[in-house]
């Protein structure tokens, strides 16, 4: 399972483990009749795919944007018809099959059998797989803007972007009546809309409720059946030691609780057109919900989030709300003291529901190969059951989707997972595309401001219905002319939604409502309303773009080519003048700007370093290291055994910034004037460097939290660790001056070191009816009101304020630490341009992890890399 972070920092990290909504499902009942409109966007819908490729780690590019193509046949289809027909007269017809880059060891060699399996068998077919590291979703957006995007794919639903752009085959002639029913009713109604099959569950996941029978017994009670029944079982098993329940370090649980919850509440999420989940029943639900979260019995402050079993492995709660996938490692904990339950019902007349999550195959629309990849498809996950057990059983935890392959599975045939797969049998539910991301946030925010906040329950659920139901009834309409923009100037009121993806710090929400406020109050005729998006923040911004209700001011962590092209991102330059434009940071502003057109405005500055304990290098007679050597070196005379030397992350890499900090920290860039420049012979030497640090023995791994947690260095478990500066506070709380930091180190002596600059940004939607409105707001935001910059960044997490004036006079970054960071910052703070893609990240990087962790050699496999990247710089410039 893997967790996205972004890299500035270790907020949003929840997404679902095998079940992460596509955010950008905007599918109604009659997509059929509205699919002739959504064609017309899908340029839209293709170009997204480049959108977080200019960004970083979790972000490569997304879904969809707007732009107008001619309707003659264009240069990529002329180019993959040439290539269709050159392959077609050498007999021999490639597949290439994309997965993202599962964690359980194991997979990558599965999925390569497979492929050679089938290849075998198949005379005139050889399957290529691609692995995808790091944000696959924007990585895929990329590849299937071109002629070489994959035949077959993952997906975790259907959506309306990919369908309407051509690109998810539908698959419905491969299933008979006979195979269909033997599918997870629940799994195939993520893929189905209006009858039409687009994808091929691989894996069913459900979620519900473990616990520790031993103590329910203890207790005298049975398994929860209604919520109230789950309160008093939470009470009764909290000792103060171990506490009764672990949903979450947020006491709500991930976004599917509160899907859960509905159904076990009788309703569901949307019913024919409308809205659903606001029934008497499921605000009792919501209240059951918020006793319990108030009842103090809940565990909080977990070490990881709901998705790992540690609270319940390790004893620090007596049930907990998790995946299958965590059965193998519960049962080896706990044994036959392990029991499961779905999420209770609302009261003894209901039904208790299971959440079900999934992965899916699907076959690009626009291959040249359609029907071969379909055959393939088909052999892969219809018809070969004995895969299907492998692939859902062999190496993670899962439930083959068909109940044949389930039920002849060895692994699922008793005990506990035998409970599982019987309870999702009857209990499992999930969502249909026709719940976007904004439903999402509506639903889940006005939960969480009843179960954290107290606010009124039937307030909140009305308000939450209002906003669905718009959104429902806006899923078909066309965007509005430019009446809405002459009716503002007659007058009436504008109205201005700024939307923010969701941030973990306290008080982020309450601030960005104060700023809005403020400006609303002085700005007569202008309101600014704001959206606060949780979960896949691109997901539903790339969906909200392409409805004329697309937010007028939004966040982007990068400037991308797909979005500028499709006149998503309004050009800030009249924002900036020369003074102005010389107070930003250089580097953050090189994130924005493309060809000298300012798209975005720097909103934070996030810089990734070193910290180490003084203590330590002094005991070992060494100063902060400024080579590699001298980073060997460190890390080996401070590791005590018991304290490591130095900690990268689990992964003994470390982020993928770290592939950017070192290249240029070797004197190399990522790219120059059109071309590849990170093969030199410095970068090379670089990377071997790193292995040799990576080889050593002396980088901590299995640490219970990953790199961008400082626990690392707080707990005593390293004496160095990379990290961001938004860890700054609770290290130097924990250690006080104690603390030093220092740059990614040169190569040797005569290089210059370097430190990784992330940002947040802000931009203003290009297709805005109120475009000048929201230019002025952001403006004032943004570059005028130095004060909101300065409580933004520094009030409710640690940052740098993107203008150097903010920054200078910013009280808490005056001294120590904080200070050297911020001057380390301004003197070797590098990132990337635009001009770099999820596809190149995904070659260099990939090109470091097989020299560093399997020892490839370094020459050959930066080559590999560069040929990579300047195909995809060659396609981007052309």
């Amino acid at each position: 399972m893997l967790i996205p972070v972004s890299e500035t920092g270790f907020r949003n990290r929840l997404t679902e483990t095998t079940s992460h909504l596509l955010l950008d499902n905007l599918l109604t009942e009659g997509v059929k009749k509205e699919m002739k409109r959504f064609l017309l966007s899908m340029t839209l819908i293709l170009m997204l795919a480049l959108i977080t490729a200019c960004g970083g780690a979790s972000e490569a590019p997304a879904d969809t944007e707007p732009a107008d193509q001619p309707e003659e046949t264009t240069a990529v289809e002329e180019t993959a018809e040439e290539e269709a027909e050159a392959e077609m007269a050498d007999g021999e017809i490639v597949i290439t099959h994309w997965y993202h880059q599962y964690g359980e060891e194991g997979t990558f060699d599965a999925v390569v059998r497979y492929a050679a399996e089938y290849s075998a068998m198949t005379p005139g077919v050889t399957v290529e797989v691609e692995w995808i590291p790091g944000d696959y979703n924007g990585a895929l957006n990329a590849a299937l803007l071109t002629d070489d995007g994959p035949d077959v794919f993952e997906v975790q639903s259907a959506d309306l972007a990919r369908i309407g752009a051509g690109q998810l085959e539908p698959l419905n002639d491969l299933f008979s009546d006979e195979v269909l029913a033997d599918f997870s009713e629940t799994a195939m109604q993520r893929v189905t809309v209006d009858g039409t099959i687009y994808s091929i569950p691989m894996i069913v996941d459900p979620q519900l409720f473990y616990y520790r029978k031993s103590a329910l017994e203890e207790a005298g009670l049975t398994p929860p059946t209604t919520m109230d029944e789950l309160i008093a079982a939470a009470a009764a098993l909290d000792t103060g030691r171990i506490k009764g329940l672990y949903l979450g370090n947020d006491q709500i649980g991930p976004p599917w609780t509160t899907y859960v919850s509905t159904y076990a509440a009788g309703a569901n999420l949307t019913e024919g057109g409308k809205a659903a989940f606001n029934t008497a029943a499921n605000v009792t639900m919501l209240e059951k919900r918020t006793e319990l979260a108030q009842s103090g019995n809940l565990l909080v402050g977990a070490p990881t989030d709901w998705w790992d079993p540690t609270a319940l492995n390790d004893g620090l709660a007596n049930m907990q709300w998790i995946g299958l996938w965590a059965a193998p490692a519960i049962l080896e904990a706990h044994g036959d003291d392990i029991g499961v339950f779905p999420w209770p019902a609302v009261d003894a007349d209901g039904t208790p529901a299971i959440w079900v999550g999934s992965w899916n195959q699907s076959v690009n629309g626009n291959s040249a190969h359609k029907e071969e990849a379909k055959a393939y498809a088909s052999w892969l996950w219809i018809e070969n059951t004995e895969i299907q057990q492998d692939w859902a059983l062999s190496y993670g935890f899962h439930i083959p989707p068909r109940a044949s392959a389930a039920a002849s599975a060895a692994q699922l045939q008793e005990g506990v997972p035998l409970e599982i797969v019987e309870l999702t049998n009857q209990y499992g539910r999930s969502f249909t595309p026709m719940w976007t991301g904004a439903m999402q946030s509506a639903l889940r925010d006005a939960q969480a401001e009843v179960i954290l906040n107290g606010a009124d329950a039937v307030e909140q659920m009305n308000s939450a219905e209002a906003t669905v139901q718009s959104e429902l009834d806006s899923l078909g309409d066309m965007p509005a002319d430019s009446g809405e923009e002459e009716a503002a100037m007659e007058g009436e009121e504008i109205v201005i939604t700024h939307w923010y993806h969701q941030y973990g710090e306290e008080g982020t929400f309450d601030a960005v409502q104060r700023y809005a406020e403020e400006y609303s109050a002085m700005t007569p005729g202008v309101t600014v309303e704001v959206e606060w998006i949780p979960g896949d923040y691109n997901g539903a911004l790339n969906a909200a773009l392409l409805t004329d209700d697309g937010p007028d001011v939004f966040e982007v962590q990068s400037a991308d080519l797909a979005r500028i092209g499709a006149g998503q991102l309004e050009p800030l330059n009249d924002l900036f003048s020369d003074e102005v434009l010389a107070d930003f940071s250089e580097t953050a502003m090189q994130r924005v700007t493309v060809d000298g057109t300012i798209y975005s405005v720097p909103m934070i500055v996030d810089p990734q370093l070193f910290y180490y304990r003084k203590s330590a290098l002094e005991a070992a007679g060494l100063t902060p290291p400024t080579t590699m050597d001298e980073l060997i070196a460190a890390a080996a005379a401070l590791d005590t055994g018991r304290v490591k030397g130095l900690y990268l992350g689990n992964d003994q890499i470390g982020p993928p910034w770290t592939t950017y900090v070192s290249t240029y920290a070797a004197g190399a860039n990522l790219t120059d004037g059109g071309a590849a420049a990170f093969n030199t012979a410095d970068n090379v030497a670089m990377l071997e460097k790193r292995t040799e640090l990576a080889q050593s023995g002396n980088l901590l791994v299995g640490a219970p939290t990953d790199w961008w947690d400082p626990t690392a260095l707080n707990d005593g478990l390293a004496n160095m660790q990379w990290i961001g500066l938004w860890a700054a506070p609770a290290i130097l709380e924990a250690h006080g001056d104690d603390i030093g930091v220092f740059p990614w180190p040169a190569l040797d002596a005569d290089g210059t070191p370097a430190i990784w600059v992330g940002s947040w940004n802000q931009s203003v939607n290009g297709n805005s009816p109120h475009k000048d409105a929201a230019k002025a707001y952001v403006s004032w935001l943004w570059i005028e009101n130095t004060e909101i910059q300065q409580d933004w960044a520094l009030s409710y997490g640690f940052h740098i304020p993107p203008r150097a004036s903010a920054a200078a006079s910013a009280a808490q970054l005056q001294e120590g630490v904080p200070l050297e960071i911020v001057e380390l910052t301004n003197q070797y703070g590098r990132s990337f341009t635009p001009m770099w893609t999820g596809a190149m990240q995904s070659a260099l990087r990939d090109a470091q992890a097989e020299v560093i962790l399997n020892g490839a050699d370094a020459v050959e496999q930066m080559n590999s890399a560069e040929e990579t990247v300047q195909s995809e710089l060659d396609s981007l410039n052309n």
